[in-house]
């Protein structure tokens, strides 16, 4: 969502900068309004739901492998020798250090589900700043203001966000 703030500020200096301000005509859209109304949105969390409970039964068999090795090591650790439990406890080191690893790469900040979300994310953005700039230029409104943005008030004539999810079902 930085996108749309930067791409609203962007938006709103180039149309200010156009209009004097007895002719400001200015809309309001919910862009996060759209974004959860778009097909694409609804598919997009789907698919990363569906692959976030693949990995999650992932990391519970791994979780489950290692503590069972864990336990079965911390029942045969005193008939063992000292170099077998020390490389045992070496091993189940590394395993954690794996699983950790694994969690990271697939939940983390920077793991795929983020990345996935992101780049989804990133498409519809663009497609809806298209949207928006077309009835922007229809309707010569010279100024869109993100209503999750810092907007207080709008009355509901300079919103736009049912017109822009008409043009994006209507596919114009």
């Amino acid at each position: 969502m930085k996108l749309f703030s930067i791409l609203t500020i962007m938006f709103a200096i180039v149309f200010t900068g156009q209009a004097n301000a007895q002719s400001l005509k200015v809309g309001v859209v919910d862009v996060e309004k759209i974004v959860s109304e778009m097909p694409e949105y609804q598919k997009s969390e789907k698919e990363i739901e569906s692959l976030s409970k693949t990995y999650q039964a992932d990391l519970q068999a791994k979780t489950m492998k290692l503590q069972t090795e864990f336990e079965n090591y911390q029942k045969q650790k005193s008939m063992m020798p000292i170099t077998q439990q020390e490389a045992t406890e070496k091993e189940l080191q590394t395993q954690q250090m794996e699983l950790q690893k694994f969690q990271n790469e697939k939940f983390g900040q920077q793991g795929e589900l983020a990345a996935k979300r992101n780049a989804a994310l990133k498409i519809l953005e663009e497609k809806i700043m298209n949207y928006i700039e077309k009835i922007a230029k229809k309707e010569k409104l010279n100024l869109i203001l993100n209503k999750k943005l810092g907007v207080l008030y709008s009355d509901k004539k300079f919103d736009i966000t049912y017109k822009v999810l008409d043009l994006i079902n209507t596919g114009k």
